[in-house]
């Protein structure tokens, strides 16, 4: 009974360590990284660009909404808060 069990221990301990190295020298080889290689390209850094510049333009329509409708004061702060936070996580 000893030995079948200490035989199937040994068979998934081999499997996790076999398995660790594969995904080890996969992600060394830079196939496991694609985020990486993603947030790098052109079209990610192209498309932050342009979300930045929406993002900026809605922050100053509130402003403006804000000077025109002061009695959604609290309602529209808000809102340019949470446009704010969204734009430093764009940075």
């Amino acid at each position: 009974m000893f030995k079948e069990y200490s035989k199937v221990m040994g068979y998934i301990v081999m499997t996790l360590v076999t398995l660790s190295l594969v995904f080890g020298g996969l992600r060394l080889a830079g196939v496991l990284g694609e985020r990486v290689a993603f947030e790098n390209s052109f079209q990610y850094s192209e498309g932050m660009k342009s979300r930045k510049i929406v993002l900026q333009s809605q922050i100053a329509q509130i402003d403006a909404d804000i000077v025109n409708n002061p009695d959604k004061f609290s309602s529209l702060q808000a809102q340019r808060k949470v446009l704010e936070i969204q734009l430093q996580a764009a940075q």
